[in-house]
């Protein structure tokens, strides 16, 4: 019987679509995909990390770039990625059985965050990108706005004006734009899938387990070490060195539009101030700033306030920000103004010889305690600027930014303060221990919680 003929050989298989993407770096390492500021401040180099929005033909990617520290969105750089070839029909097959309809794909809500009184453009001025040099036609509401933002490509967030005026904005940086009470900043990102619950945060550091303590069981005293916690909020009066806003300025400083000598504001805050029932929480004069935990065994006090002393007003040659004189405990009540040191503006300083009986005044009878304001209810402490730069790095021992109501961060970013200095907290703590060889243990940087009155201080987690 003759043997039939070989069969040929079967043709050889279709070589895969090469990756898409960038070199070392493709879409399949992308899922799921994150917005670029999302590793701000946190990486050494930027890769692609962005997949924007999907057309006839492929997906629109884009890359990260790595400029002065910062991760930034690439502007106009990008690659189209083609959809994989599609395959011939597969030949007919009986009907499936039926099978319940799968879930319905993850849709990343909108997670929109406000930023009241900001204007962004061009030029420096926090938006790189403006796609609407002129309000946007037809949009009637704030939702019809951030609906046109979403649907349109490179759009970040928008200004909505107090005429109802949407402007759509790109490659949005907060912290350089500019304060403007005609416009609300909204920024938006997209929430990625839900993931596993993280685990629990690791037990608190010696140091900051220290500090709580020390607001636990701080009162009034003659001595800065006892006395609870010195805060210092960023006020202006640092010197004017973004980076390394943990030194203070000290001859021909500004602030507020006046020029003066160097002198660092602190307040003392401490667990039993919340003995008096109007104090809902811990008395501060800002609620969008961070700033510094200050030794009270590594710093001078010059004077001190029971209230808000309006120490910028006080330009003493030999005490910058103390009055030329200062109250007597033998006459604490001034005719026609009240209790020494606690009313009038600005009022006469304390000497520091009476720190305790000016903090056990105030326990009792400072100022009323409102949310976080000038004269909120808070003492004001002035310290020595010079003296204090001569002891770090031992006169810092934690770095702090605020929780606020909802349990949001505020002060990671300052952006308010005179000269357009701008204050990242982050970074500045990052500066600190490279400059001075410590680690986060030994100088923590931690977030204030001012309606927790038994443990205010917990660790900073990105």
């Amino acid at each position: 019987v003759p043997l039939a003929p070989p069969l040929p050989p079967p043709s050889p298989p279709t070589p895969p679509p090469p990756p898409c993407g960038y070199p070392g770096k493709s879409l399949s390492a992308l899922s799921p995909p994150r917005w670029c500021y999302h590793l701000d401040g946190n990486a050494t180099a930027c890769h692609l990390a962005f997949v924007d929005s999907p057309s006839s033909s492929g997906t629109l990617s884009r890359r990260c770039t790595y400029v002065a520290g910062r991760c930034k969105l690439s502007s106009g750089e990008g690659v189209l990625c083609p959809s994989p070839p599609s395959s011939p029909p597969p030949p007919p097959s009986p009907p499936p059985l039926p099978s319940p309809p799968p879930p319905p794909p993850f849709q990343p809500p909108q997670i929109w965050t406000r930023h009241a009184g900001k204007n962004c453009f061009w030029d420096g001025n926090g938006a790189i990108i403006d796609l609407d040099p002129t309000p946007a036609p037809g949009v009637a509401s704030l939702e019809e706005c951030k609906s046109l933002c979403v649907a349109t490509l490179l759009c970040e967030g928008l200004l909505f004006s107090n005429q109802g005026q949407c402007y759509r904005k790109g490659d949005v940086q907060v912290g350089r734009c500019r304060t403007d009470r005609r416009f609300d900043l909204y920024v938006y990102v997209l929430a990625s899938p839900p993931s596993p619950p993280l685990p629990p945060f690791p037990p608190d550091s010696e140091a900051v387990r220290a500090i709580n303590q020390r607001f636990r069981s701080g009162g009034p005293s003659d001595k800065l070490t006892e006395v609870g916690i010195l805060l210092h909020q960023w006020d202006g009066l640092e010197a004017n060195d973004e980076m390394r806003p943990y030194k203070m300025c000290v001859e021909k400083c500004t602030t507020l539009g006046r020029e003066m000598s160097g002198r660092v504001s602190a307040m003392a805050v401490y667990q039993g101030l919340k003995d008096r029932p109007d104090r809902v929480g811990i008395p501060l004069p800002f609620g969008n700033r961070g700033g510094l935990v200050l030794d009270g065994a590594h710093v001078t006090l010059e004077c001190l306030f029971g209230i808000d002393g309006a120490s910028y007003m006080s330009d003493d040659a030999r005490r910058p920000g103390c009055t030329r004189t200062f109250c007597d405990r033998a006459q604490m009540q001034v005719p026609n103004v009240g209790l020494c040191g606690f009313a009038g503006y600005p009022p006469q300083a304390w000497g520091p010889a009476d720190l305790k009986l000016v903090l056990e005044t105030h326990r009792g009878h400072g100022a009323p305690y409102t949310a976080p304001a000038f004269h909120s209810g808070y003492n004001e402490l002035v310290l020595n600027a010079r003296k204090l730069n001569e002891q770090l790095p031992h006169a810092v021992s934690a770095f702090f930014l605020l929780r606020g109501r909802g349990g949001e961060y505020e002060g990671e970013v300052t952006d308010d303060l005179d000269r357009g200095v701008v204050i990242d907290v982050v970074r500045a703590h990052r500066a600190f221990l490279a400059e001075y060889h410590l680690t986060a243990d030994e100088v923590p940087l931690l977030v204030l919680d001012p309606m927790n009155w038994e443990r205010p201080f917990t660790p900073y987690v990105s």
